[in-house]
């Protein structure tokens, strides 16, 4: 599979979200956003942010989409932090529709990277 990365397009919210399938690309935008050290095993996938979660990188190394559910989740979480939005029963449907783009987003890019081999 190739190894790439994306910005995914999260409008109307104002933060930057990275995806990506490599964990060499995944730690240098890890480092670039949050001055942290490289991971050196961070597992099937892993959402990393910045301390004010304007800017994460999301990785998904297994290529299954259940990690790229349960990883894009807490992107929605980081951006539902930055705006000052709470996760409730008044925001779900905002919470069901950025989850969704999202994980589709994600999963095309990833059928993508996989059929370039």
């Amino acid at each position: 599979m190739r190894k790439m990365m994306v910005k995914l397009d999260n409008s109307p919210y104002p933060n930057s979200i990275w995806f990506t399938n490599s964990e060499i690309l995944f730690n240098r935008k890890r480092t670039e956003l949050t001055g942290k050290e490289p991971l050196l095993h961070p597992g099937s996938g892993i959402c990393s942010r910045t301390n004010d979660c304007g800017s994460m990188v999301v990785g998904v190394f297994d290529g299954q989409a259940i990690t790229t559910v349960h990883e894009i989740s807490h992107a929605v979480i980081n951006v539902f932090e930055y705006v000052g939005m709470v996760v409730n029963n008044w925001t779900t449907e905002a919470f069901a529709y950025l989850h969704e783009s999202l994980c589709n987003q994600a999963i095309r890019h990833q059928t993508e990277w996989h059929e370039c081999d």
